[in-house]
């Protein structure tokens, strides 16, 4: 059915939580050395009635190195009001210092990008600082209270909130030593929203079928239990611009060629048309796995996926190919993880906008995230906020492989095709699946770190659409497993 209207409340798309959340999580089980891992999750509620976006859920992986300093990738989702599908994402510097044996003060920037439910309509840039008080509960758990100040480029939000969350650090305070929890699979995901009779879109129409697709991550907290984090955005059917990120658990009953499980979880979604009201969605079902070969099962499920605050309610079937990660396969250096953050950019073309064609294309902060498995050969997922070009809204989430290639000393040169979803802030991704070819250099620094830059071809699958030449440029540090 046409989407009339979707464009105005199509929010940081698709791919963009599959690969968002699901690359950050994968950090869980990997980080630099002499580090600790931060994983922070919490609410904060805006003092000001700017918008329909009264407030946000933080979702942020850092990395604590010396002198009380730590570098994290943020991801705020709207959690209060009526704007399902905004979401913005960045990177962020803060400080922890101690105050007493039982507390400390946390001082922090964010600076990124996003939007979404037709609440941003210029360039999206999020700008954020905070102040608050943590305390603990545990030996490696915090809670925090506190303040912050946020503001969004070519929007009315400029406002004070209130924050609550908690933090989990890798060490506690006696032994700052790693204890990651355990990456069990990655399993990149097709699903479909069946939609019964009767669910209305925003609109008032009819809400149509979405297809998506996505990543789910599992992390092991016993033999049968894991951990879900995830996320999923539409690329055909009556969905454009629509995304979700999650997090549950999952019950697996293993057999000897096939597993039967059970998952249910809780997230926020939105975007599109669909009606996911404040943005709190939930999904409960089973499923089935066969074991194709030692590293590889094919899993087949249906979930019931509903709205608690909208409408939007459908039943979910789908197909996953997950990469079971063993012990033996976490050792290798040629399986080393990378992580890459940067600035990208979409060159202006009569094809890039909907409307008026604008100068200076857009910008986007980009971060993204490989796995290596051969000499050369890497696989990668990217996510993609605006954070300026008149924009605020549009995203962009990438699934890709690629190949490497030492040319001399610490130079190497690099191609990659990817696939994936976008959509939001008036660019004509028609109905979200975008593919991109691209080409690279890289110098590596003393120390390990990467330097990278880019240049590509990003356009519509079928073309008819977006068409642009892109530039990038990242910094990338190797992890190991």
């Amino acid at each position: 059915m046409p989407m009339s209207g979707v464009n105005n409340r199509t929010g940081p798309v698709s791919a963009t939580p599959r690969i968002q959340l699901a690359l950050v999580a994968l950090l869980m089980g990997s980080q630099p050395a002499r580090s600790e891992v931060l994983v922070e999750t919490g609410l904060e509620v805006f003092e000001r009635r700017q918008s329909t976006i009264e407030g946000l859920h933080r979702l942020s992986i850092g990395w604590s190195f010396g002198s009380h300093l730590y570098l994290a990738e943020t991801l705020y989702s709207a959690a209060l009001g009526d704007a399902g599908g905004a979401f913005f994402w960045g990177g962020e510097l803060g400080t922890h210092l101690p105050l007493t044996d039982r507390s400390a003060l946390d001082l922090a920037v964010f600076l990124g990008g996003g939007g979404g439910a037709a609440q941003v309509p210029g360039d999206g840039l999020m700008m954020r600082a905070s102040a608050g008080l943590a305390l603990p509960l545990g030996a490696r758990t915090e809670l925090g209270l506190g303040l912050a100040w946020t503001r969004i480029e070519g929007s009315e939000i400029d406002t004070p909130s209130l924050t609550l969350g908690t933090r989990y650090r890798s060490g506690d305070r006696q032994s700052p030593a790693r204890t990651p929890l355990e990456l069990r699979a990655a399993a990149p995901i097709l699903r479909s929203y069946n939609v019964p009779d009767g669910v209305v879109a925003r609109s008032g129409q009819a809400q149509g079928d979405v297809a998506l697709t996505g990543i789910d991550l599992f992390f092991a907290l016993d033999p049968t239990h894991d951990l879900l984090l995830g996320g999923d955005g539409a690329i055909a059917g009556d969905g454009e611009g629509f995304m979700d990120v999650h997090f549950g658990l999952r019950r697996t009953w293993p057999g000897r060629d096939l597993d039967l499980f059970g998952e249910g979880w809780i997230g926020f979604g939105g975007g599109g048309d669909l009606d996911t009201g404040a943005g709190l969605m939930a999904g409960l079902g089973l499923g089935t796995g066969v074991k194709l070969t030692r590293v590889i099962n094919l899993e087949l499920g249906l979930q019931g996926v509903a709205s608690p605050d909208g409408s939007f309610a459908a039943l979910s079937p789908y197909v996953r190919a997950a990469r079971v990660f063993r012990g033996e396969d976490r050792a290798p250096a040629d399986r080393q993880l990378r992580l890459s953050t940067g600035l990208s950019h979409q060159r202006e073309t009569p094809s890039l906008r909907r409307g008026d064609l604008r100068e200076g294309g857009v910008s986007m902060h980009r971060f993204a995230l490989e796995i290596g498995h051969d000499p050369g050969l890497f696989f990668s997922g990217e996510a993609q906020t605006t954070v300026g070009g008149g924009a605020g809204g549009y995203a962009m989430g990438l699934l890709g492989i690629g190949y490497r290639q030492d040319l001399r000393g610490p130079v190497s040169l690099r191609g990659e095709i990817l696939l994936g979803g976008a959509g939001g802030g008036g660019i004509d991704t028609r109905g979200g699946l975008v593919g991109e070819a691209r080409v690279g250099l890289e110098y590596e620094l003393a120390g390990g770190p990467v330097l990278e830059i880019m240049a590509g071809h990003l356009q519509t699958v079928p073309p008819g659409g977006l068409a642009s030449t892109t530039l990038g440029v990242g910094l990338a540090i190797p992890f190991g497993m």
